[in-house]
């Protein structure tokens, strides 16, 4: 990951400063240009105030001028020093600016100071390494100065020390950067997973939706199918009680002319019978006489006129019979065929009954996934089986011929 405080690390500050100190015009201007309101232009500004501040207290310090001048130089102590401040905090803000994307974990650790007052302290420390060495090199003296240049040597070694402590403290702080950056880093990919997983799961809510109404719409068919089925299944057992009615109504004619047929049969047997008793008497009286021969043929022809006739109506009457019995079994198959289609109904009934038993099933699936459609559903749900209650039931026809 690419390190956003690579360019203020504290080697490269500590080089600056002590550059600065061997350039002849500082601190009036700096050796190096800085683009202006940059965070360099502000550490700039900061050792430049700190150099002029330190140039200031010496000669505050000084006991051979008028206390006018010494005014003077107190005055500008503390104009340095608001600026030394103000260029403390720009420099904070700077790196603040920096850190903007960075979310703030729960429980981070913070250091005691700021990035700017850390950056501010190794200015100071450059300015007393430099005015200790400045001291340390001096020949002008005797032994008590020795012995205070032995402890300003102690002290000078103490500032590198601290100098020392002061630059590691900045590594701390860029590596507490650099972890807050990963951890950063981290948290936007998550962020970024969580937000893949959010549209996915849109997605599948939307087409759960898109499911949901489907099932909706097919249940709504299958219950108007069913519907239209049992109105067609209501038809056709009008009609089969229409045509129960006419096969009963052919049946009683039928054996009307059965009967009939049977008295015609006794009646002809019993003309049969007085035929045969006729010729009989015609063979007995044909020696008898020519007169009561000639009634005897007379009422011979009378009764043989009178079984034609009967003849006539009995083949009437099988005509009739025969007519009757091909309509019985026209009717008869039209019973047959119409208890076939009110079979493939009731089957057809129950196969959508099923059907929206397994639509109902799943509705209920999708109802769990999606618990926020759960009322709506319920109330399709509710409303299908209300329907399903209050609609005639399905009529059961197989014991019925």
């Amino acid at each position: 990951m690419e390190d956003i405080f690579n360019d203020i690390d504290k080697k490269k500050i500590s080089e600056y400063h002590d550059y600065c100190h061997k350039t002849s015009f500082w601190p009036v201007k700096s050796p190096i240009s800085h683009e202006e309101n940059s965070i360099w232009f502000w550490i700039e500004k900061n050792h430049q105030y700190n150099c002029q501040l330190w140039d200031e207290e010496d000669k505050a310090r000084r006991s051979n001028v008028d206390d006018s001048h010494i005014a003077i130089n107190k005055r500008n102590i503390d104009r340095f020093n608001q600026k030394r401040n103000d260029a403390i905090e720009c420099i904070d803000e700077k790196i603040l600016d920096r850190l903007s994307n960075i979310k703030v974990q729960e429980g981070a650790w913070f250091n005691s100071e700021t990035a700017g007052s850390i950056i501010d302290r190794l200015s100071i420390v450059s300015l007393k390494i430099l005015h200790m060495g400045i001291q340390a090199d001096r020949f002008d003296i005797d032994m008590s100065q020795k012995e205070e240049l032995s402890i300003l040597r102690a002290e000078l070694n103490n500032l590198a020390m601290q100098e020392s402590r002061i630059s590691n403290e900045m590594v701390g702080l860029r590596d507490s950067n650099e972890m807050l950056l990963a951890k950063t880093s981290a948290l936007e990919s998550e962020n970024s997973d969580m937000l893949r997983a959010v549209d996915l799961m849109r997605e599948e809510i939307e087409n759960i939706e898109s499911n949901e109404r489907n099932l909706i719409t097919k249940l709504k068919d299958l219950d108007q199918e069913n519907q239209d089925l049992m109105s067609q299944s209501g038809s056709l057992h009008d009609e089969r009680g229409f045509f129960k009615d006419k096969s009963r109504n052919l049946e009683i004619q039928l054996n009307r002319a059965v009967a009939s047929e049977r008295l015609l049969s006794q009646e002809a047997g019993i003309l049969e019978a007085n035929i045969r008793e006729l010729e009989v008497k015609i063979n007995n009286l044909e020696n008898a006489g020519s007169t009561e021969y000639q009634d005897l043929m007379a009422e011979t022809r009378e009764l043989e006129s009178e079984y034609s006739e009967v003849l006539a109506r009995e083949q009437v009457l099988i005509n009739r019979m025969n007519l009757l019995e091909k309509e019985n079994i026209r009717l008869e198959q039209d019973i047959v065929r119409m208890t076939d289609r009110e079979t493939d109904l009731n089957n057809a009934i129950i196969s959508l009954k099923e059907n929206m038993v397994i639509m109902e099933r799943e509705l209920e699936s999708s109802m769990r996934m999606r618990e926020r459609l759960k009322d709506s559903m319920i109330d399709v749900i509710d409303r299908n089986e209300r329907l399903g209650l209050s609609g005639p039931p399905a009529p059961d026809l197989s014991n019925r011929y």
